[in-house]
């Protein structure tokens, strides 16, 4: 190759790599996302959610919680990029629905991101949900014999749970051949036919 003026020219080709840093989904300025939790009392805690948080040129970020104790929050760094990860700690909180509010401020002001967290909690029939000894009793007797000992029915739970529970006697024949004892609210009940 030559210019105009005859005189010869190199071509040299250089490579050129393009770093492209761009924001999250949500991205900052004023922006929300909803991070919904679930959790079965007794069952898994729930999995993490991480986001990346990137802009160019890299900012510091401020976390700003509302003070739940059941959300666990951390960066990875104090300016992008940045992991940014959420966790629910559900303990021993009963079974509900519990809100929080998680807000990244970017410095310079680059506008802000907010994380409404959603935990709800249900009381589970698994591992550490309420459990029953016995869903059935059955009772023998001859009539005018001895009457059959009681059985017992016993409410548990594999984690620390609030119940309360009722009981009451439903009869197939009319008759009154079964006592409960003690009835309305209560904790533990004896099960056994009416002497």
């Amino acid at each position: 190759m030559y210019s105009r003026l005859g005189v010869a020219l190199n071509t040299c080709l250089v490579p050129v790599v393009l770093l492209l840093f761009c924001l999250p989904a949500t991205g900052f300025g004023q922006t929300a996302e909803d991070i919904p939790f679930t959790y079965e009392i007794g069952g898994s805690v729930p999995a993490p959610v991480q986001r990346d948080l990137h802009s160019q040129p890299s900012v510091a970020l401020t976390l700003v919680q509302d003070g739940a104790s059941w959300v666990s929050v951390t960066l990875s760094s104090q300016s992008t990029p940045s992991a940014l990860t959420i966790s629910a700690v559900p303990g021993s909180l009963p079974a509900g629905t519990y809100t929080s509010t998680l807000r990244i401020n970017s410095d310079p002001d680059l506008g802000y991101l907010i994380y409404n967290i959603t935990l709800t909690i249900t009381g589970g029939s698994g591992p550490g949900g309420l459990a029953l000894s016995s869903s059935s009793f059955t009772f023998s007797a001859v009539a005018g014999g001895a009457v059959p000992a009681a059985q017992t029915l016993t409410v548990s739970a594999g984690a620390s749970v609030s119940a309360s529970a009722q009981a009451s006697q439903q009869s197939c024949t009319g008759s009154t051949w079964l006592s409960l004892s003690p009835t309305g609210s209560f904790s533990a009940s004896t099960v056994g036919p009416r002497s």
